[in-house]
């Protein structure tokens, strides 16, 4: 959601829908309804179909975006609000033909029908049990990174940067000392992929 043009909500519609018809094009479903909800709904009716009911999966990252982005503009944030409430609702037509739907955002909005729209989403944002789910937890460092991250360390000592006695914890504390993460009410930190993954790239 956050590469659509969200200056007016006419734009925010209008790229929404030629986002939705794009996408409908290119897997060869006919869409010809005007608002986003019938869009949204016969893309993802279509998909379902062709490949053999299995149901969507609905993918959606920064749905806030739209609203967010104008916060200090309220006529506008509540504008691209309504029309994003088009959209979410088009979830809720279409249960029976999505299999599976993840949504991401930072701010919670009501008036995107997340919460009044398609009511079947389960909240993950404060449960314990999935505070790990959106990004690189510290603790796989340990594994999934033990390679890289004895790369990265010789490459710093190499270059004067850490000391030639230094060691993988050393390292890991360094990058938490840059990059300290976030978590949602579990005991396990977090770290954002794209920042640890650029660190990784522009040492080595």
């Amino acid at each position: 959601m956050s590469y659509l043009e969200t200056d007016s909500p006419e734009k925010l519609k209008e790229y929404t829908a030629d986002d939705l018809k794009s996408a409908a094009q290119n897997e060869g479903i006919a869409v010809t309804a005007k608002f986003l909800d019938k869009i949204l709904e016969g893309l993802l009716s279509g998909l379902s179909s062709e490949y053999d009911g299995q149901g969507a999966v609905v993918l959606i990252d920064e749905y806030d975006a739209p609203v967010a982005r104008h916060i200090g503009t309220p006529e506008l944030a509540v504008a691209n609000a309504q029309v994003l409430h088009g959209f979410y609702t088009g979830l809720k037509t279409s249960i029976k033909h999505i299999r599976f739907a993840f949504v991401t955002g930072v701010t919670r909005f009501a008036l995107t029908a997340l919460d009044s729209g398609p009511n079947h989403f389960y909240d993950l944002s404060l449960v314990p049990e999935y505070a790990g789910i959106c990004g690189f937890a510290v603790s796989e460092f340990d594994t999934s990174f033990q390679d890289r991250m004895a790369e990265t360390l010789k490459a710093l000592v190499n270059t004067g940067q850490m000391e030639s006695s230094s060691q993988a914890s050393d390292l890991l504390a360094v990058i938490l000392d840059w990059y300290d993460g976030y978590n949602w009410l579990g005991p396990e930190q977090v770290l954002n992929p794209y920042s640890i993954l650029r660190f990784f790239e522009k040492v080595l």
